[in-house]
């Protein structure tokens, strides 16, 4: 097992240029796993990055605002949807725990939601008292403030707004890639902006990226 990063190497990597999941892995999932737009991308070049927010890209009916944060977000969602119905979620055990306090109402969500948590690949345990110790995380955040995650996790479960275990557990996956995507303000190089592009070329539902096509 992989101990889990300190403080400094996640600020480190998180400065470091994002990463994709490999082209070839991100294969289309099995009809249901996730909204489908039916849309496909056309080829497009990659003109350059505006505001460090958007990627332009040319196709052949013309010019491509992408939201980079969106596309981004949108990969890692149907990759991570493909590895679980695959049964392949990566996940990273910690050889520390990470003890994580949390009020008598979230410890009985925690209770109440383990198997939905450790389906993304969260893993805890109550500890006692007011405690849970975080054994094992979805590979996405392995370079984030753990416990500013799982409150956020905590926090969609506290809102209850989606009835079905597979609709929260899909709540939960996107707020996991939420998280682990590339963020606005963020500057590409020219080869990560080309490599963003090609892998939502592949996606599903690259329509859910926020991209503006000529009319």
């Amino acid at each position: 097992m992989e101990d889990t990063p300190s403080p400094e190497r996640r600020q480190a990597a998180g400065d470091s240029a994002f990463r994709l999941p490999p082209s070839e892995m991100n294969q289309p999932v099995a009809s249901g796993q996730f909204p489908a737009a039916n849309v496909q991308l056309p080829p497009l070049r990659v003109i350059g990055q505006i505001g460090a927010m958007y990627v332009i890209a040319e196709g052949p009916d013309g010019m491509y605002l992408i939201d980079q944060h969106a596309a981004h977000e949108r990969i890692l969602y149907e990759k991570f949807m493909a590895d679980k119905a695959a049964l392949h979620v990566a996940v990273q055990h910690l050889l520390d725990p990470i003890p994580v306090e949390v009020s008598p109402a979230e410890s009985a969500l925690l209770e109440e939601h383990r198997e939905v948590l450790s389906a993304i690949g969260l893993g805890v345990e109550a500890f006692g008292g007011s405690t849970w110790l975080v054994r094992s995380i979805p590979a996405l955040l392995i370079n984030d403030d753990i416990r500013v995650a799982l409150s956020e996790l905590i926090a969609d479960l506290l809102a209850g707004d989606l009835p079905f275990a597979a609709n929260e557990e899909a709540k939960l996956i996107t707020r996991v890639c939420k998280r682990a995507a590339i963020k606005g303000g963020q500057v590409l190089s020219m080869p990560e902006m080309n490599e963003l592009i090609r892998q939502l070329e592949l996606c599903a539902s690259p329509a859910l990226a926020r991209m503006a096509a000529p009319p």
